[in-house]
Order: structure tokens, then sequence, then C-alpha cells
């Protein structure tokens, strides 16, 4: 059975690994490179985990293909992601920031990456990859 969307929430490291599964057989007759396929996964993994690590309430991960391109949107109602601009442009502690690296890992992957966030209201990042020609 061909699968074009999936849509789930996340709650826990049971909910990131189905994620990653389910993204990879929606990928799976894409025209991605082995290495394009690997950046996805990486993406798809450091999204729900901050969810699960950072956002102290549930949220929801929806991957889905239009046209030649694959869709992620990561989001939750948690507190929100403080120095985003700086998180991605490299100019902040990792360490302190907790969830930077990943961030920056999923922003240079991605052709398409961006974040909307409030403190107390949540965060929704959307990444869309292109396939290969």
């Amino acid at each position: 059975m061909k699968m074009d969307k999936y849509i789930t929430k996340i709650a826990s490291k049971k909910d990131v690994l189905l994620a990653i599964s389910y993204t990879k057989d929606l990928i799976n007759n894409m025209n991605f490179t082995t290495f394009e396929e690997q950046q996805i996964l990486v993406c798809v993994s450091e999204l729900t985990n901050n969810i699960v690590k950072h956002a102290g309430v549930e949220g929801t991960f929806t991957c889905f293909i239009q046209g030649h391109e694959l869709h992620i949107t990561a989001s939750d109602k948690g507190k929100g992601i403080e120095n985003v601009t700086a998180i991605l442009e490299g100019n902040m502690d990792i360490d302190t920031a907790g969830l930077g690296r990943g961030l920056q890992l999923s922003n240079k992957y991605m052709d398409v990456f961006s974040i909307t966030t409030k403190p107390n209201e949540g965060v929704t990042i959307v990444a869309v990859k292109v396939e290969s020609h």
C-alpha cells in the first residue's frame, strides 16, 4: 500500500521512531539519493525529538508528498523557542541552547525551512525537500 500522507501525535520516543519509520516508507518511491534520504530522516528525528525533549506538551508531526516535494511539519503548543535566528546562524552556545545543533542541521539539509514561534504559544516548523532531478 502506497502512503502519501502521514499525521501523528508526538509525545514519546516511540512516536519519534514511528515518525521516522513512516517517513522512510513515504519517501521510498521518491527520487532522492541515499544521502538526501538520510538528511530527511535526520531532520524528522531532530524535529520530533525536540518536541519530546523541549515542548513539555504533546505535539503533532505531518509528512506528505506534493508533486515532487516532501513536506514536513512539526508543531506543538509548548513554551516556544528563544533566539531562533541566533540558533540557526550558529551564533549561540549550543550547550546552553540544548536544541540548537539539530535545528542548524535541519535548516542546512532541507530546501525550505521555517520556524514560527511565540513564547508560551508553541512552535511550528515547516521543512520541504525537493526531489533530485
